[in-house]
């Protein structure tokens, strides 16, 4: 492992990628605990606040950057152009709805018969309304399936935003995702190619966090072809948090090991095996389990050397496509009254398909279980949060709100 001293000096950029729903962004623990937070990895400001002297656990590195090298800090945010439902605000956990503190919608029963889809009647036709608030979808003479957003993100607000908290960085950059353009762009081609009917009302689902990832990587090429090995780039969902103890620092000591490089090296090297080849690509994961045989990891962040950062960039729309029927979101659906088995009947989740990129694409994968306490955790971990984003960037009113709860099938 790295001296603090010596890692301090390696690492030559960070770049932290948000993706996600922007979920938590409008409250003021987002603010404290994200760009607040992350501003400690290049400035040392423990002296303004006798509180932060927590700081100074054994188990952390110190605030700040090392005082004759200062790395580049620069931030990739990416979210969805349009609002769309997704699982949480269609009756699975309204406090992660992002809209009001009371259920819009209420499951009944449960889910002993192995059925996920537990709403009534009525709950299935709000559900249906609010749909059609966000998107219009239509299918072509050729059974190609088509939506459009409603609901677009209020940019000019957004983006100041980003820029006052993050205007500390060497760059902040903005990205929009329309998924629904992007499974349009999926329904033709699956249809050209395959002859395969793609319906994609629910969009992009877990796919979202992923290609919002490529978004940041398409849109910024420079900034990416500029990583090295030597570099830091985080993938993380927005309603992530930092802890007072923790900075980006954080990751480079669990993400850059040199246990595996010569030990009769005066200078330890994080990229290169002592049987002479090269480790990266590096991610660093949190938590690997395999379940049913499916290998998987938490999936709101990954954190990667700038290879392998590049590598995700580049090649994971074609991945998914290799083998659409089990990859894509949407198209592999699991008999639930069933037992799982690893070949036919399983379930593709994030966690799990992600892995199976890395694994298939030759990472060298570390855990940060074992190495280290988890700098960072998703908010609603560790708070109840009941924040109203869509309210914020998405212009939703009460009176919609109101529509929705009132609506009732003709």
């Amino acid at each position: 492992m790295y001296t603090e001293e010596q890692l301090k000096k390696v690492v030559d950029k960070f770049v932290v990628v948000f993706v996600g729903a922007p979920r938590g962004t409008d409250t003021l623990t987002w603010i404290r605990n994200v760009p607040e937070q992350l501003r400690r990895t290049i400035i040392n400001d423990s002296d303004l606040n006798p509180d932060y002297k927590l700081q100074h656990d054994h188990s952390v590195l110190s605030w700040g950057a090392h005082p004759d090298h200062r790395p580049e800090f620069h931030v990739c945010c990416v979210t969805n152009e349009f609002d769309s439902i997704d699982r949480y605000i269609s009756g699975e956990d309204h406090t992660l709805g992002g809209l009001t503190h009371e259920p819009l919608f209420h499951f009944a029963g449960n889910k002993e018969n192995g059925e996920f889809d537990l709403r009534d009647a009525t709950n299935h036709y709000r559900v249906g309304y609010m749909n059609d608030l966000m998107r219009v979808h239509d299918i072509d003479e050729q059974e190609v399936h088509y939506s459009f957003g409603l609901k677009p993100i209020n940019k000019p607000r957004w983006e100041n935003y980003l820029n006052e908290h993050f205007s500390w960085c060497d760059s902040v950059n903005i990205s929009y995702f329309n998924h629904y353009e992007v499974m349009n762009d999926w329904s033709q081609r699956l249809k050209k190619e395959h002859d395969f009917i793609y319906d994609h009302e629910w969009g992009t689902q877990w796919a979202n966090q992923y290609l919002h990832f490529e978004k940041a990587y398409q849109d910024n090429r420079e900034l990416f072809d500029s990583l090295t090995e030597n570099s830091v780039v985080l993938r993380v969902r927005w309603d992530s948090v930092f802890g007072i103890r923790n900075t980006m620092w954080d990751f480079p000591l669990a993400l850059f090991q040199t246990h595996l490089s010569d030990h009769y090296n005066d200078q330890p090297s994080h990229y290169k095996h002592h049987a002479g080849f090269n480790l990266s690509p590096l991610v660093l994961v949190q938590g690997i389990n395999i379940i049913r045989g499916h290998i998987s990891t938490c999936d709101y962040w990954h954190c990667f050397d700038g290879p392998g950062a590049r590598l995700l960039g580049e090649n994971l729309s074609n991945w998914f496509f290799e083998n659409y029927r089990e990859r894509l979101p949407g198209i592999h659906t699991m008999d639930w009254s069933k037992e799982p088995d690893r070949k036919t009947n399983y379930w593709k989740y994030p966690e799990s398909v992600i892995m199976e990129f890395l694994y298939s694409n030759g990472y060298t994968i570390f855990d940060i279980t074992s190495k280290t306490p988890v700098p960072c955790e998703l908010m609603s971990f560790a708070t109840l949060l009941t924040d109203q984003y869509r309210y914020t960037w998405y212009d939703w009113t009460e009176k919609e709100i109101e529509e929705i709860r009132n609506a009732v099938e003709p």
